[in-house]
């Protein structure tokens, strides 16, 4: 099992990213996210990336501002038993400009999408990981590259 996760942000703040609050999902209820989801079969991880962007926010990413950034471990709870599963998270960024305005596409999964600072995702309740690679980009400059 492996899952994207796909960071945006505006070239004029690269310090802010596209943040929703999880609605329709037990496990995540009430936990911010970034724009993801599950790699369907034979898919590579740029296309789903593309794919859930889009599904989700309807922003159609530009190839040439989606840039892969990591591959990290996650663990996630088995429908059955609550054992605990790895699976991998294929981390992108996305620079947006000024036509990508996004909405939120799944209404029945999460609130509406908006862009919130760096510091205000700190203090915020988070899926696991987007903390954490919020943190890495403030440190590295990494959104200041694409």
């Amino acid at each position: 099992m492996a899952s994207v996760s796909v960071f945006c942000f505006r070239q004029d703040d690269p310090e802010s990213f596209l943040v929703s609050l999880r609605t329709g999902t037990p496990d995540l209820l009430s936990y911010w996210q970034t724009a993801g989801g599950k790699i369907d079969e034979a898919e590579d991880p740029i296309t789903a990336a593309r794919r859930e962007l889009e599904e989700e926010t309807d922003v159609v990413a530009d190839l040439n501002y989606l840039c892969f950034v990591d591959r990290t471990l996650g663990m996630k709870y088995s429908g059955q038993g609550g054992n605990l599963l790895p699976y991998h998270i294929y981390v992108f960024l996305y620079r947006m400009d000024g036509a990508d305005q996004p909405r939120n596409m799944e209404p029945d999964k999460h609130g509406d999408w908006m862009m919130k600072s760096s510091f205000e995702i700190m203090a915020l309740p988070c899926v696991p990981g987007l903390r954490e690679m919020v943190c890495r980009f403030q440190h590295t400059g990494e959104p200041n590259a694409i």
